[in-house]
């Protein structure tokens, strides 16, 4: 995180990516599709769904960096916080990307525009 508000930080609620399709039905069963990334889970959600989440409180200067397909959600706590997202990708988890990522992508109806992808699948092959 670069800047808070006093008394600001950002919460963020993190499952192993082994948990990726638990976390899917504890949404669905919810009536919400996780990968549409349009709700949040309550905590008391969290806790009755039987599925381990880690809290991580992020405030001025921590960094968080998850694994790749990592379920995670974040609230943000106060009255403003600034935080920069990173993502990167290696030979190694393009093929992860383009065979798991982008079609559940493409699932929800997410426009993803493929050509990066194109491109990764002629580079890593």
């Amino acid at each position: 995180m670069t800047w808070a508000d006093l008394d600001s930080l950002s919460v963020w609620y993190i499952a192993s990516p082994r948990d990726y399709d638990k976390v899917k039905r504890a949404w669905a069963s919810w009536g919400k599709f996780f990968e549409q990334e349009k709700y949040s889970a309550t905590v008391d959600q969290m806790l009755e769904s039987g599925i381990d989440f880690y809290r991580v409180d992020q405030r001025p200067g921590d960094v968080v960096i998850l694994p790749p397909m990592a379920p995670h959600q974040v609230y943000n706590k106060g009255k403003a916080t600034v935080r920069i997202a990173w993502n990167r990708i290696t030979p190694k988890t393009a093929l992860n990307a383009i065979e798991n990522v982008l079609p559940r992508y493409r699932e929800y109806a997410y426009k993803a525009n493929t050509r990066c992808f194109q491109l990764l699948v002629r580079i890593t092959s």
